[in-house]
């Protein structure tokens, strides 16, 4: 167990001290050096990947067959929901799409988070707590810290919308949900959020809050599922009325 953790702390820890040396040392305030800088940082995204994959195969071999359809409907639909209000904020700012050049680097970059953020946080971390905890702690554990690892990269109006979508997707994890299409989902939300411009004069506030309330909403949805009532003990009772 020790080992698990030191291993996948490794994997975190190397991942977020090269990202935060290469922006660190690349002056990111234009476009042209922030592509630079997170072209980089993809190199050690996609080596954490890896090595975040070669854990997940060494303690759960069905890691292999993670391409499946099953328990993929509320995936889908809580995607499409944050699809369309990124959409609709594009375009009530009339927001502009990066030119092709800068969106095939964004495209490559966002798989890249999607993909290894999936697997890390909703797959090897999740994994290794749930040999130790509860159901109960573990998702706020791995909500928490997916929340909290972005202190670096977004503004702190945004960590209760953090925590609720790792909330969601560790539940969509829960009901057998596919790592691989929680990853391309994950991926294509990034998508919508960073390969537009957005007009100075645009407000987040509004948006994070309206992103916390889709989460809320699936939260609520997903705990009226069976499977994830049992697993962490929320069974219904059984009333008779007279």
């Amino acid at each position: 167990m020790n080992r698990k953790i030191l291993y996948i702390a490794l994997i975190l820890v190397g991942y977020k001290s090269a990202k935060f040396t290469i922006h660190h040392f690349i002056d990111t305030d234009d476009y042209i050096h922030w592509f630079l800088a997170d072209t980089i940082t993809s190199i050690f995204r996609m080596l954490a990947l890896i090595a975040t994959f070669w854990f997940l195969h060494s303690i759960n071999k069905k890691i292999k067959t993670e391409f499946h359809l099953h328990a993929i409907k509320p995936v889908l639909i809580f995607f499409f929901c944050s699809q369309l209000l990124l959409w609709l904020r594009n375009w009530i700012y009339d927001a502009e799409p990066l030119g092709s050049y800068f969106f095939t680097i964004m495209l490559i970059s966002n798989l890249l988070v999607g993909f290894f953020e999936e697997f890390f946080y909703r797959g090897a971390l999740l994994e290794v707590c749930l040999e130790k905890l509860s159901p109960w702690r573990t998702i706020f554990l791995v909500s928490f810290i997916f929340m909290l690892i972005h202190f670096d990269s977004q503004p702190l109006y945004t960590f209760p919308a953090l925590f609720l979508f790792g909330f969601v997707q560790v539940l969509f994890r829960f009901s057998g949900a596919s790592l691989i299409v929680m990853a391309i989902t994950h991926a294509f939300y990034d998508i919508a959020v960073y390969n537009f411009t957005i007009p100075i004069t645009f407000s987040n506030y509004g948006w994070s809050f309206a992103e916390v309330c889709i989460s809320l909403c699936f939260i609520a949805y997903m705990f009226s599922r069976p499977e994830i009532r049992n697993k962490f003990g929320l069974k219904l009772k059984n009333y008779t009325y007279n």
